[in-house]
């Protein structure tokens, strides 16, 4: 599960990511340093998009709490909150994650002077979803047809159903998606996106409600399109 928020990307200096660290340290002690993700498509466009960077890679930053149930990523462009199945943890829902990732937000926004949002996203994921014997992936998702997946040998299948229009007055697009390798166990994806342009970074009022209401398309999404099957076993 993830809550995330990409923003007009900035000059984000060690210096800054080094007061991150310290305000984060009490819930995120340790510290990992890795390649930035790459940009994400306009919201709303259709066919190829071509995200170009000048330089070497920037850098994204990883803060982690100390039992690896719970992640920051922080990047020039881009903040995610990503919780993570670990030893002792509980799957925490949405209304339980929100206020840790505006905590984040509101530290972040602090330490770079004012961020300006772009799009906010959830991502939810269940990596222990099983099939019956001899069952196929079109058998999780609703009108995805069949997938000849016995002739894709080692390589992975995947079956996804996505869709863009608007959630009040902006964009908005989701996409469900199945897949499994080598005859695996089947892997489960739901995220959703929003427009977040001019939208107040305050911890009440309309970014908790935007985030709500990407949750709530995520829970229509995979209600109107997977199968009894699918939802036996979502975890």
């Amino acid at each position: 599960m993830a809550l995330g928020m990409e923003f007009v990307a900035g000059s984000f200096k060690a210096g800054q990511a080094l007061e991150i660290r310290d305000q984060l340290r009490g819930q995120y002690p340790r510290v990992e340093l890795l390649d930035a993700l790459p940009p994400q498509p306009p919201l709303g466009l259709s066919g190829s998009f071509v995200g170009l960077s000048v330089g070497g890679p920037p850098n994204r930053w990883w803060f982690i709490s100390e039992d690896d149930s719970h992640l920051v990523q922080l990047q020039h462009d881009r903040l995610l909150l990503n919780w993570r199945k670990s030893t002792n943890t509980e799957y925490p829902r949405h209304h339980n994650l929100m206020p840790l990732f505006l905590d984040v937000l509101t530290v972040v926004n602090d330490v770079l002077g004012g961020i300006a949002p772009l799009s906010i996203e959830t991502d939810y994921y269940n990596l222990d979803a099983g099939l019956p014997d001899h069952a196929g992936l079109a058998s999780l998702l609703i009108g995805a047809g069949e997938l000849p997946e016995q002739l894709l040998g080692e390589n992975m299948a995947q079956l996804e159903i996505s869709e863009r229009g608007r959630l009040g007055d902006r964009s908005a697009q989701w996409t469900l998606s199945a897949r499994r390798e080598a005859g695996g166990p089947a892997q489960f994806h739901i995220a959703t996106r929003a427009d977040a342009t001019g939208l107040p970074l305050s911890e009440t009022g309309e970014l908790p409600k935007a985030f709500e209401s990407l949750h709530e398309l995520a829970i229509l999404a995979f209600e109107r399109h997977t199968t009894d099957a699918a939802r036996e076993r979502w975890i």
